[in-house]
């Protein structure tokens, strides 16, 4: 998915993840045995909104490109369905030194698309070429990080970094070019960009400028010859009419839109029809800071404009609720995701943070479970629920030292009953009421939070206490 970049050396924040809506024929969901064996031959038609700009995987970054050429080439890895590192190309792989050094062996029943069986020599072209300098592509950053790359057999290579990489086993889920077909070719101008030889499920068969684009079947497929004989892209500019194209069954499936997917999509026709499917995406926007500028170096600033944006409000505008809150650039319930964090939930305003913000950090925590008999819990609970910001979400709160002070004249209180009916010292202090960022568990009834200091403090000579410990009056 092709994702803009405002400047770089950003970093990111407010990120959520759209809720991926496409549409399909009931027929496809049904084309099966009734064992589940799927039905073999026939064609989809799916609709593209722009068309490939090139079919050499490592040059294009468009979104059309990435998913026609994710099935005219193989990798030495790719990912399962749960998101799992397994073998493709490769029939095994190795991972050593503590993540410095990776071995593969590559399966020995690969051939490209002209009969030429798929080495190592293959694997070594591609990792030479992404390391040109002349190589103009987006991916040579991932094969730089390698400190040396060497063949070991006809189907054999090691790959050694000086450092562990994070992303060594995800470089190696890109795309193996032919060597036999490339070589000796300026990259810039090979007819291969239009004419790929690869050796992956599908093949480009036709190829219509601005119209249509047709991929068949590959009968020499080492995982076996796909089920479906055909994959057709309809080139669509407008998504408009490329829904109106699926209305009228000229198309098989498409992505729809949060309006499409709730509000157009409805009645007799479409239940009987079609079928609709619903899950996150890995498309994800976001707001980037350039860290450059002397402005967004300051962390308290960043983390101040952060507070200010109410991601859900942004998701319920925008995508109709079809999506999610997210910390990071990865899709939630996936491996890569740390669901230990959480975005900032939005309660409070700069004004009500300032103090924070400009170097004051003293708080208090505070946690209960729901009691309506108490008046004070009770409004803590209300500001929570009721997710209060600002001023509203501001407290005025009295802290009373409960070990001095003496008696309240004609008190019956024992003197030494922890303050209770005594004239006591404290101050009093405005705070921001600031509910538990991981959200509280309501099912049980349970709060949790912060009271961030808001301004200065006022100390207080005489704080009369109650001797149930329920109010207390005082004069600032």
């Amino acid at each position: 998915m092709k994702k803009s970049l405002l400047i770089l050396l950003f970093t990111c924040w407010a990120l959520f993840f759209a809720a991926f809506r496409p549409v399909m024929p009931f027929a496809a969901e049904t084309a099966a045995f009734p064992d589940g064996t799927p039905v073999t031959g026939g064609r989809i038609l799916m609709g593209t909104i722009g068309e490939p700009s090139n079919l050499i995987p490592y040059m294009a970054s468009d979104s059309a490109s990435g998913e026609i050429t994710g099935l005219l080439y193989v990798a030495p890895l790719k990912y399962d369905k749960d998101l799992n590192v397994v073998p493709w190309a490769a029939a095994s792989y190795e991972v050593l030194e503590g993540g410095r050094l990776l071995r593969f062996v590559l399966r020995d029943d690969i051939r490209w698309e002209d009969g030429v069986p798929l080495t190592a020599d293959d694997v070594e072209f591609t990792y030479k070429l992404m390391i040109d300098p002349k190589t103009p592509t987006a991916y040579s950053g991932d094969f730089l990080a390698i400190e040396s790359f060497k063949k070991t057999g006809r189907l054999s290579f090691e790959v050694r970094y000086a450092k562990p990489f994070a992303r060594s086993l995800m470089t190696w889920m890109g795309a193996i070019l032919p060597k036999h077909v490339l070589e000796g070719q300026d990259i810039m101008t090979t007819p291969v960009a239009r004419k790929p030889i690869g050796a992956g499920p599908y093949r480009l068969a036709k190829w219509d400028a601005g119209s249509m684009l047709t991929l068949t079947a590959s009968d020499t497929y080492f995982e076996g010859r796909p089920n479906l004989d055909e994959v057709v892209y309809r080139i669509i500019p407008d998504p408009s009419t490329m829904f109106l194209e699926l209305k009228a069954g000229k198309l098989d499936m498409m992505s729809l839109s949060p309006q499409q997917y709730l509000r157009q999509t409805q009645g007799p026709q479409w239940e009987r029809d079609w079928r609709k499917y619903r899950y996150l995406s890995f498309s994800y926007t976001f707001l980037g800071f350039n860290l450059e500028h002397p402005f967004f170096k300051d962390v308290r600033v960043r983390r101040a404009i952060s507070m200010a944006i109410d991601r859900q409000s942004l998701i319920d505008g925008v995508l109709l609720g079809q999506g999610v809150p997210t910390v990071g650039p990865y899709k939630p319930g996936t491996w890569a995701y740390n669901d230990k964090l959480t975005p900032v939930r939005q309660y409070v305003d700069e004004d009500t943070e300032r103090t924070d913000t400009t170097g004051y950090s003293e708080s208090v925590s505070y946690k209960f479970d729901r009691y309506k008999g108490n008046p004070v819990l009770e409004e803590l609970v209300d500001i929570t629920e009721e997710e209060k910001i600002g001023n509203d979400a501001v407290r005025r709160i009295l802290t009373v030292d409960m070990t001095t002070g003496s008696a309240i004249p004609g008190s019956s209180s024992d003197p030494n009953s922890a303050g209770l009916g005594r004239i006591c010292s404290g101050y009093v202090r405005d705070y921001a009421v600031v509910p538990n960022s991981n959200g509280d568990s309501t099912d049980c009834m349970t709060y949790s939070g912060d009271f961030k200091s808001r301004g200065k403090k006022t100390k207080l000579a005489k704080i009369s206490v109650s001797a149930d410990g329920q109010s207390a009056t005082f004069e600032e």
